[in-house]
């Protein structure tokens, strides 16, 4: 009876010491090997583009129990297409892309910001045009669905511009945009591009190229912040992984950080693109985190002054007509996720030198 008794007992502590460790790795994200996420990101959009890469070329998902795949993305627009219809699970975004998903019903959450950047409106380098009101009567072009969409009907409306009627806003994609400067001013009597257009809105690294190459100067530019969007079901599904891939954004950034032409070279090799190292740390100087003394220093937490950012992006989009619902940002943000991210990452010793390339 005692020998059964104890067989038992045996057989009970194995049980639960193979629950514990279960759980323990449950909580770790490796229960059933690597977790998948879908990771949506924009092909031109400089710094942004440096930390896709970094998270897809090292081992920083991995060592945080996700396996990513990646797709990228010319801008924003085509990247909330791919959102709404569940292609991805996860995306970095300007703020009013993501605020546009979300107000054209996805069931998408804000967790974070990913990325310091600008935009900026950009005219030829010999453009008579001085200021957003000398744009009465011209042509603009903007990816529409972009952050740099809503920010030129601001510069216009700051103008005292009705930008319905004062000037023709005109929806190129990035790549078209490019192509356009790229080729030079055909218009050489009133200085514009092809297709009579005046002025251009981009972000970088595409603004800093055209300086590096004057193929154009800076009429406005805006200092802006990109964000993390995660999709409620894969937070509700994978709360353990969602965490995870937010601390694996901060690691992320810290190994971009101490490795800046790695981070560039993979990015221009994905892409196929040509980037200088004075393009590459132009893009770079609009975002903190990447000029940070410490892996403590890295932050991309949403602040409370980050929120109202955020809040007045859905006020101005929804005023504009450019979204139909009126999201309100305190509801779509959930900072708790990088809260408890970087709460376990500050709390226990880094290793620094953890994340490393992947091997071929």
């Amino acid at each position: 009876m005692k020998k059964t008794i104890t067989i038992g007992m045996i057989v009970a502590g194995c049980f639960c010491l193979g629950l514990i460790i279960f759980l323990a790795a449950r909580n770790h994200g490796i229960a059933h090997g690597p977790t998948r996420i879908r990771v949506g990101w924009q092909t031109s959009w400089s710094t942004q583009a440096q930390l896709a890469m970094t998270l897809k070329r090292t081992n920083v998902l991995s060592l945080n129990g996700l396996r990513g795949e990646f797709q990228g993305f010319q801008y924003g627009g085509p990247l909330a297409e791919a959102a709404l219809a569940g292609h991805i699970d996860v995306l970095f975004a300007a703020d009013q892309p993501a605020i546009n998903l979300i107000a054209r019903g996805a069931k998408w959450k804000i967790v974070s910001k990913c990325v310091g950047f600008r935009d900026a409106l950009m005219v030829p380098p010999q453009s008579p045009i001085r200021s957003a009101a000398d744009l009465r009567g011209k042509k603009i072009a903007v990816p529409f669905g972009s952050g740099a969409h809503r920010i030129v009907i601001e510069l216009v409306r700051a103008a005292s511009l009705d930008p319905a009627r004062d000037v023709t806003l005109i929806n190129l994609d990035a790549a078209e945009i490019n192509a356009i400067v790229q080729g030079g001013v055909t218009n050489p009597t009133s200085q514009e591009w092809r297709g009579d257009i005046a002025s251009v809105a981009s972000w970088d690294p595409s603004i800093a190229q055209f300086e590096e190459q004057n193929l154009a100067k800076v009429l406005i530019e805006k200092r802006l912040f990109g964000v993390t969007a995660m999709s409620e079901e894969f937070i509700a599904s994978h709360p353990v992984a969602a965490q995870a891939f937010v601390q694996s954004l901060h690691e992320a950034l810290w190994y971009y950080r101490q490795h800046p032409e790695q981070a560039d070279t993979w990015y221009a090799q994905e892409v196929n693109i040509v980037l200088s190292p004075t393009v590459a740390r132009k893009s770079a100087s609009f975002d903190k985190n990447l000029s940070a003394a410490s892996f403590n220093d890295i932050d991309i937490s949403l602040s409370d002054e980050d929120v109202s950012v955020l809040q007045d992006s859905s006020d101005f989009a929804f005023g504009a007509g450019l979204i139909k619902s009126h999201p309100v940002a305190a509801q779509v943000v959930d900072r708790d996720l990088c809260r408890r991210a970087q709460q376990y990452l500050l709390s226990r010793e880094p290793a620094l030198n953890r994340v490393q390339p992947e091997s071929k």
